[in-house]
């Protein structure tokens, strides 16, 4: 076996890996600040990890003030384990509600949610404040432009009038909001949504945690590595292939849909059924890991290789690891909940473990710890 890579060597120490550039540094400070304004807290949070996209030290600083807790994204987890991480959540008394952003009728919800939570702990105020926080990436600002959006028809049927805001900035990358914005977005009592930029903590001490956070895009792909963050997807894959086999039937099933509607039948099959189609028809023992995904990255990369199908270069490497986060994240290749959740909860070790087709059956840093890369890479 080739010598080990720097990523392996990155894998292995966890105390490398960090991303907290200074705006973060500066937007902790002022959350800490304006707290005094603030009347409830609402902790965004990834419902794919719904455990490890929480920020230890803000939760620190929210110990006094009321919070709820949203988890976006949840048509990108298992649908069967987003009401699990909810009532995980309320074993421990406190709220959390499951959302999709950009889905009006759940954005609707939450809001409704918002409001019977507001009115239950402070329905002595006139007028009230409520902070938004969360890692970055994780769909706050979407999330809260969908909530002022579904606010302004709630306020016209209340108050009879419309008004005006400027709508929080988004994109697909961490670290798009670094200044703190309000928005309206209730009456009786009036409420105001604070908006934060993105705050991760300061040094991401345990592995695991930082390898599910930059899958989901919680940190910058660069931080990390678009080819390493692929290769650890493809062993999360490995550890829970039931998912990929399910979102590759659907693609079947919505494609025969497609030709008996009159469509066209597409030449390629897509994305789930690529990888189902490449990845190892059995789970492979951790001491096989780096050397089986190093040849199924291979074979990515020489589909979207051009001219010489055997001269698999670095950078059609590092274009098939592009693709295939974008696809994951697109939710292309089936919707996964990485967290322990359900029956074996993450951070408090409640409970047996849940059945293997609901939660990934792994011990703490299994994945992580195991030496991925047996290719050499260039020294830096």
């Amino acid at each position: 076996m080739a010598s080990r890579s720097l990523a392996g060597a990155w894998f292995r120490d966890a105390g490398r890996f960090s991303w907290f550039p200074g705006h973060m540094a500066k937007a902790t400070r002022e959350i800490k600040e304006r707290l005094k304004g603030v009347d409830m807290v609402l902790e965004i949070r990834d419902a794919r990890i719904p455990f490890s996209s929480g920020n230890y030290l803000l939760e620190e600083l929210f110990t006094n003030k009321k919070r709820m807790i949203a988890l976006n994204k949840s048509d990108l987890a298992n649908p069967r384990l987003c009401q699990s991480a909810e009532d995980a959540f309320a074993r421990r008394n406190q709220l959390a509600y499951s959302v999709t952003a950009h889905n009006e009728d759940s954005v609707k919800n939450l809001l409704q949610g918002i409001h019977e939570w507001v009115r239950k702990e402070c329905n002595k105020k006139d007028a009230l404040v409520l902070m938004v926080v969360g890692v970055p990436n994780c769909g706050k600002s979407s999330l809260i432009n969908a909530m002022h959006k579904a606010a302004k028809v709630m306020l016209i049927e209340d108050l009879g009038q419309t008004f005006k805001s400027n709508p929080a900035k988004i994109g697909p990358n961490p670290g798009v909001t670094r200044h703190m914005s309000s928005f309206r977005i209730g009456a009786r009592p009036s409420m105001y949504v604070m908006d934060t930029p993105g705050v991760m903590v300061p040094r991401i001490a345990d592995l695991e945690t930082g390898l599910k956070l930059a899958l989901t895009g919680a940190v910058k792909d660069s931080v990390v590595g678009e080819v390493q963050i692929a290769m650890y997807l493809l062993a999360m894959f490995n550890w829970h292939p039931d998912g990929l086999k399910i979102a590759a039937a659907q693609e079947l099933r919505n494609l025969r849909k497609s030709v008996e509607k009159g469509g066209f039948q597409r030449r390629f099959a897509g994305p789930a059924s690529k990888l189902a189609e490449l990845m190892p028809r059995r789970t492979v023992p951790a001491e096989e890991l780096g050397m089986v995904f190093d040849e199924v990255l291979d074979k990515l990369a020489n589909r979207s290789a051009k001219g010489d199908k055997n001269d698999i270069s670095e950078s059609s490497r590092l274009i098939a690891s592009q693709t295939l986060i974008r696809h994951y994240r697109q939710g292309k290749l089936g919707q996964f909940t990485w967290d322990r959740v359900g029956d074996c909860e993450v951070d408090d070790g409640i409970g047996a473990e849940a059945d293997s087709h609901d939660c990934l059956q792994q011990d703490s840093g299994r994945v992580a710890q195991t030496q991925l890369y047996p290719r050499a890479s260039k020294s830096v």
